[in-house]
């Protein structure tokens, strides 16, 4: 598999994650309520089971990043960084950016309660014409 496949597999499997956590846990639906731990299981499960066998499905920068740290400090040398092609990288950066998106994804087109991105302006009027304070001239006081 290419580097860029790669990427794409921990940035789907990881936008899935984070989409699916959000609907697990948004208290505008009906949510899963105690079920959740089981609800998460059976979603890693899914997405290791879809996914594991293309890259490992690191899908969270400590499943890969811990490990990989603790093998070079034991003595493993520069090959936990070099292996695979330089794979580190992609465990790395992919599920970053692909929780990111997914975060993203749920806000705009699920998400109905109140935030920065589904509103409009995403807050930024306030930032482009900030309230005057009230002058208050010496004959006032």
């Amino acid at each position: 598999m290419t580097k860029t496949g790669q990427f794409f597999s921990e940035f789907i499997a990881s936008t899935l994650l984070m989409f699916l956590i959000y609907a697990l846990k948004d208290d505008g639906n009906l949510g899963a309520g105690n079920l959740t731990p089981l609800g998460l299981f059976f979603i890693i499960f899914g997405i290791g089971a879809c996914f594991g066998w293309e890259t490992g499905y690191a899908i969270n920068l400590a499943r890969d990043f811990g490990p990989r740290l603790m093998s070079y400090f034991l003595g493993y040398g520069h090959g936990v960084w070099s292996a695979g092609n330089y794979y580190f990288w992609v465990p790395m950066v992919a599920p970053f950016f692909g929780c990111t998106f997914g975060g993203w994804l749920y806000d705009m087109f699920l998400f109905t309660g109140e935030s920065p991105i589904n509103t409009p302006w995403m807050g930024l009027r306030r930032l482009v014409q900030p309230r005057r304070a009230m002058s208050v001239s010496s004959s006032q006081v």
